[in-house]
């Protein structure tokens, strides 16, 4: 059975209620942002609808199953509250999610700008500057992906370029395990190869 632990949190969750003015003020300062400011809208950071809202700064959230950390999730700032009776965890300013092997070696390493954790459905969307690195050193950049925590998969229907140490696929559509020691690009565009600087 998978768990997961919020630890490590520099401020305590507090209730929606609580929060309420602090909402407020958050909505009023966004309505005065500028066009090019990067802040996510209140609807991200409050999701329409959500009940029992909690908000906690600088949070470790940790999945194991059958007491062996499996991921680990970092991130500034994080949401949690229920929508469409799914409880769901949002990180509006980015997250880096580790995955650990048996011997809690760090095997792949995915970044981004904003991710929703649906708990239901144990599932996670990431998008914005997405990257994925692997322990080969592999490295995937796209604007989306899904991580399937049953299913163990990693997929994503946007564009993809995937950088390995000889060549750069660029492609549409692209399917993982959640190491990405074994993938597919889907709709291959172009494969261009990376010639090695020390050879002549």
């Amino acid at each position: 059975m998978r768990k997961h632990h919020i630890i490590n949190s520099k401020e305590p969750a507090q209730t929606l209620g609580r929060f309420l003015s602090f909402c407020c003020l958050v909505l009023l300062v966004l309505s005065f942002a500028s066009c090019d400011s990067e802040t996510p809208p209140i609807e991200e950071l409050v999701p329409n609808e959500a009940a029992n809202l909690e908000i906690a700064r600088d949070v470790e959230v940790v999945y194991s199953e059958l007491g062996q950390v499996k991921a680990r999730i970092i991130a500034p700032l994080m949401v949690k509250g229920t929508k469409d009776n799914d409880d769901f965890m949002e990180y509006p300013e980015g997250l880096t999610v580790y995955n650990y092997n048996a011997q809690m070696e760090i095997e792949s390493k995915m970044s981004a700008n904003y991710g929703i954790s649906h708990e239901k459905k144990e599932e996670v969307m990431v998008r914005d500057d997405v990257v994925l690195i692997n322990i080969k050193g592999e490295k995937l950049n796209s604007e989306e992906l899904w991580w399937d925590r049953k299913s163990k998969k990693i997929t994503s229907d946007k564009f993809v370029k995937v950088t390995t140490i000889d060549e750069e696929i660029i492609g549409y559509g692209f399917d993982a395990n959640e190491d990405f020691s074994e993938y597919t690009v889907r709709n291959v565009k172009m494969i261009t190869t990376i010639e090695d600087p020390n050879v002549e």
